[in-house]
């Protein structure tokens, strides 16, 4: 099975487009935000700083407390 996985990889990244997976990437993401989602505050906190740095989240916490950045 692992050949056969190999040998189709090898002729799809030949011959096929990139936007024939799209909709398959969009519903994989889709479905681990739900995850993400479902699992508390914590964790969308913890996954927003991981994807965007400590300086975004912050900015994102800001904005959902409505605080001023202090000087």
């Amino acid at each position: 099975m692992e050949d056969e996985y190999s040998k189709l990889l090898e002729k799809a990244m030949e011959t096929l487009d990139s936007d024939v997976f799209d909709d398959l990437v969009i519903e994989c993401k889709l479905s681990e935000a739900t995850g993400i989602n479902n699992a508390g505050i914590d964790i969308q906190l913890e996954y927003i700083e991981e994807s965007l740095g400590k300086d975004e989240a912050l900015k994102a916490l800001r904005e959902a407390l409505k605080i001023c950045p202090s000087s």
